[in-house]
């Protein structure tokens, strides 16, 4: 039964890490394809001068390509719990001062699949809860308690993790479509 065990939380480790990893690289790319709407997302949040935005946007991506080189490439050690768990933290206290001051009607700035088009709690609850899995992923790498597998496994696991993160788009996609589908629809009838 511990053999299971261990196997299934390997499995599971493996895919929260390449999912995880996938999420920063999709939200990295996402930022460099539009840069000039993130800039403005960050603006938005009125917490940096303008000569900061600058600044504080390019240190994101910064912290976003190192996240996800460790995720993917290497082990999760402290100094990318603490990159991360930082990003996530920061970010978590500019959505909630703006949703407290009514600021809501913005873009989170997150880019990729974490892109949201207004702010609300659910961001925050969000970013908590992937604090949490990057603090769990870091114990169980280093509880020595998962399985060494081998490239091939470390492959079918990374394209599960695409997969996931595919149905996860195309759901978001779908959910937006029907929202839309909705308000057209309450002019019709």
């Amino acid at each position: 039964m511990e053999g299971l065990i261990s196997i299934i939380l390997t499995v599971l480790f493996y895919l929260g890490k390449f999912s995880l990893a996938l999420v920063f690289l999709f939200s990295f790319v996402d930022k460099i394809l539009n840069k000039e709407k993130h800039l403005i997302s960050f603006k938005a949040y009125r917490i940096l001068t303008e000569r900061l935005v600058y600044i504080g946007f390019y240190l994101v991506l910064l912290f976003e390509v190192l996240i996800f080189c460790n995720l993917l490439l290497g082990r999760i050690n402290i100094f990318t719990v603490v990159i991360f768990s930082s990003a996530l933290l920061i970010f978590s206290i500019a959505v909630t001062k703006n949703i407290v001051l009514g600021n809501t009607d913005q873009s989170c700035g997150c880019g990729g699949i974490l892109e949201n088009s207004v702010l609300h709690w659910g961001i925050v609850f969000r970013n908590f809860f992937l604090i949490m899995v990057i603090s769990l992923l870091f114990k169980l790498e280093n509880d020595n308690i998962l399985y060494i597998i081998n490239f091939w496994e470390k492959l079918l696991i990374f394209s599960l993790s695409i997969c996931l993160l595919l149905t996860i788009m195309i759901k978001k996609e779908i959910g937006k479509i029907i929202i839309k589908r909705n308000n057209i629809l309450k002019y019709l009838y």
